[in-house]
């Protein structure tokens, strides 16, 4: 109900009183009340059958790793420690990756080029943890020849760097965006229950990443995004 009186007041206009809301909001607000599964819910595809089997934790966060508007891959992290990459319209699980310290709280996957030759044999992808950690994933697809690659003629999953730098769970992690001419980020950002917000940079593609910088808050870091490939945006709470 929290979430719909919230709705109402920023959507409809309203002030306190029912008879404030103009009609096209006042029925939008009574269509989302009828939604069992709440607003921010949607039903099932009617046109997918959706995982075969269902998953075996609580889905924490999930990130699409499609790098084209025809290829329907996503990344879906769960609370029994494993990350899954699922693909098509029936969502079939591709490969998985289950060597996690701790349960995943978030997922990015970093921006890549539209041809997968030109990616450096891989994709990355940044999961953040309730333990602390944050780890650095390399999806390789069917079309991958590099030496690197665990299965050249299949999707796979392969650790990469892991870093513990924070002291709490780390809620949220982003990639940079790509820098004109790069086919990989070359940053990231992470925030931390710890009231700590980190830095990563790497001098370039086939580098490793570092700890560049912190930055601390008298509150909880909550959530963080970038502006471009050199300027991120963040926020804490009781941080004015």
């Amino acid at each position: 109900s929290a979430s719909l009186d919230m709705f109402g007041q920023s959507y409809c206009g309203a002030s306190g009183a029912g008879t404030d809301q103009d009609p096209s909001g006042r029925a939008a607000e009574e269509a989302l009340q009828q939604l069992v599964d709440g607003a921010c819910c949607t039903g099932p595809c009617s046109e997918g059958a959706g995982p075969i089997e269902r998953f075996s934790g609580n889905v924490t966060a999930v990130a699409w790793a499609s790098l084209s508007f025809e290829e329907l891959l996503l990344v879906v992290a769960t609370a029994d420690r494993r990350i899954r990459l699922l693909g098509g319209q029936g969502a079939e699980v591709l490969t998985d990756f289950s060597d996690l310290a701790s349960p995943p709280l978030g997922l990015d996957v970093a921006g890549a080029v539209s041809n997968p030759e030109a990616l450096s044999w891989c994709q990355e992808i940044l999961a953040t943890t309730m333990g602390g950690e944050v780890q650095l994933l390399k999806l390789h697809r069917p079309s991958s020849q590099s030496p690197g690659a665990t299965n050249a003629g299949a999707y796979s999953l392969e650790a990469g760097q892991r870093f513990k730098d924070h002291q709490k769970q780390v809620t949220s992690g982003r990639f940079a965006p790509l820098q004109e001419g790069e086919v990989n980020s070359l940053h990231f950002v992470t925030v931390s229950r710890d009231h700590k917000a980190n830095f990563y940079a790497r001098a370039d593609a086939s580098s490793d990443f570092s700890l560049t910088g912190t930055a601390s808050f008298m509150g909880e870091a909550t959530c963080c995004c970038w502006l471009d490939s050199s300027v991120c945006a963040l926020a804490a709470r009781d941080d004015h």
